[in-house]
């Protein structure tokens, strides 16, 4: 009985070792896709503006669409201080017009890319939904997450504004408020 508890023991260890979460500290990784007018977006391009947030999401999870609503409202709060925001979606097998169509009743204004061959989550070990990275401006993971709860926002703008390049005085919208 003991043999078979470490037995499993070590399974349940090397499980983990291989669908674990990204590690913390550790380089993203570097994917291209595309989005919801067939452009071509790297991770490489969002980077060195700021923290960037990515969110794995599908249209028929609602926790992912109330967690994308949450923080859509941080990214136009931070976005003039190089805060980036981008949606993967995991809408396998649903049009680009379906998707296309349900981004834009929900006014969302940051890229949402299409993850159809679901390589970038497997990449990212997002096994369950809504799965959010953030990124520093140098593309190493300084969070993960599964799952969305209420007041899991404060938490995410403390995570973010200790991320930013650019101060509060700084800001766009600050120095137009003078």
């Amino acid at each position: 009985m003991r043999r078979d508890l470490v037995i499993g023991g070590l399974i349940i260890i090397a499980l983990l070792g291989v669908w674990g979460n990204p590690v913390l500290g550790g380089k993203a990784f570097d994917f291209t896709l595309n989005d919801l007018d067939n452009n071509q977006v790297s991770l490489q391009s969002l980077l060195g503006k700021g923290p960037t947030y990515i969110s794995f999401w599908a249209t028929w999870c609602k926790p992912c669409v109330k967690e994308m609503e949450i923080v859509s409202g941080i990214y136009e709060e931070y976005r003039g201080r190089g805060f980036q925001l981008v949606g993967i979606n995991e809408d396998v097998g649903r049009s680009y017009s379906k998707v296309k169509s349900f981004v834009k009743s929900k006014g969302w204004e940051f890229p949402i890319l299409l993850d159809n061959d679901e390589k970038v989550k497997r990449d990212y070990k997002a096994f369950g939904m809504p799965y959010s990275v953030i990124l520093d401006a140098e593309g190493n993971i300084v969070h993960t997450s599964y799952g969305f709860r209420p007041g899991d926002e404060a938490k995410l703008k403390g995570i973010i504004e200790s991320h930013l390049l650019t101060s509060d005085k700084d800001s766009p919208s600050k120095e137009s408020d003078k």
